[in-house]
C-alpha cells in the first residue's frame, strides 16, 4: 500500500526542516487535492510552520544591541552626507537648482538633532524624513537635485532596521521575546507526524488510488533531503532513499483484505 515514508527529522538543520515543511504547505495549497478529510491536521501543521519560522528570526539582546549601534552610525552618516550635499547646492549657479536646494535644506534642518537621539527615536524621525522626501510636495525638488539615490539609501537602512526590530519582537508587534526555536520545532514535529499519520490512515481506509501522486511527490521530497543530509554529515546518514517503493499502488487497499504499514523492510529512523 502507498504510504508516506518516515523522515529523519532530528537530522535536519533548522533551515532544512523549515524549507522541507514549507514545500509541503505550498504543494498542498497549490494542488487540487481535497484537504477536507485532513483539514484539521493540515491547519495545525500550517500554523506550526509559521510559528517555527517566526522563532528562527530570534536574536540575542547582545546581538541586537551591537547591530542597532552599527545601524545608528550608518543612518547618521548617510543623513549627514545627504545634508551636506544639499547645503552645497545652495550656492549653485543654476537658479532652479539653488532654489530646490533651499527648499529641501529647510526640510533637513528639522532633523539635525537625530545624532543625539536614542535609536528608536532615530527610526521614527528617519521614517518621517523619508516620507517627506518622497511626498508630492518635495519629490520634484529631490529629483532636481539628483538625490533620489540618497533617499533610497536612507530607505534601505530603515528597512534593515525594521527587519532587526521584527527579529526581536513577535509578529504581533508586542514587546516580548519570541518563543524558542527548540520548542516550536518540537511542536512542528508533532504536527507533521499527525498530518502524515492521518494521510496514511486515509489511504488505508479509502484506498490509496487518490493518494498516489501526493505520496509519490512527498516521498521524492524526503529522498531529496535524505541525500542532502548524507552529503552534509556523511554517506548514508540521511537514511536509505525510497526510490518510489512506498508510493506503489495496492489494489487491495481500502478493502478488508488490504492493510499493512507500507514500511517494507526499511528501518525506522526515529
Amino acid at each position: 500500500m502507498a504510504t508516506i515514508q518516515s523522515v529523519p527529522k532530528t537530522k535536519f538543520t533548522q533551515s532544512e526542516w523549515l524549507n522541507f515543511c514549507i514545500f509541503i504547505v505550498n504543494y498542498l495549497n497549490a494542488s487540487n487535492f481535497s484537504v477536507l478529510k485532513f483539514d484539521k491536521e493540515s491547519k495545525l501543521f500550517n500554523a506550526k510552520v509559521d510559528q517555527f519560522d517566526g522563532s528562527l528570526n530570534k536574536i540575542s539582546k547582545a546581538d541586537y544591541s551591537l547591530r542597532s549601534k552599527e545601524l545608528k552610525k550608518k543612518i547618521n552618516a548617510s543623513r549627514i552626507g545627504f545634508y551636506n550635499l544639499v547645503k552645497g547646492e545652495l550656492s549653485s549657479e543654476d537658479a532652479e537648482t539653488a532654489a530646490a536646494a533651499a527648499i529641501i535644506f529647510e526640510v533637513l534642518k528639522k532633523y539635525t538633532n537625530m545624532g543625539r537621539m536614542k535609536y528608536n527615536d532615530i527610526l521614527k524621525f528617519l521614517n518621517n524624513l523619508i516620507k517627506e522626501c518622497e511626498s508630492d510636495k518635495y519629490k520634484t525638488y529631490i529629483e532636481k537635485l539628483n538625490l533620489m539615490k540618497r533617499v533610497t539609501g536612507l530607505k534601505t537602512l530603515y528597512n534593515e532596521a525594521m527587519e532587526l526590530e521584527s527579529s526581536l519582537f513577535d509578529d504581533e508587534g508586542l514587546n516580548k521575546r519570541k518563543r524558542k526555536a527548540t520548542i516550536t520545532r518540537l511542536e512542528l514535529n508533532d504536527a507533521y507526524e499527525k498530518l502524515v499519520k492521518r494521510l496514511n490512515a486515509l489511504a488505508l481506509i479509502d484506498g490509496d488510488a487518490d493518494y498516489l501522486e501526493l505520496f509519490g511527490w512527498w516521498n521524492a521530497l524526503i529522498d531529496k533531503y535524505r541525500t542532502v543530509i548524507s552529503s552534509r554529515i556523511g554517506t548514508g546518514k540521511g537514511g536509505k532513499t525510497d526510490d518510489g517503493e512506498e508510493a506503489q499502488h495496492d489494489p487491495d487497499s481500502g478493502t478488508e483484505e488490504g492493510g499493512g504499514s507500507g514500511g517494507g523492510d526499511r528501518p525506522e529512523i526515529e
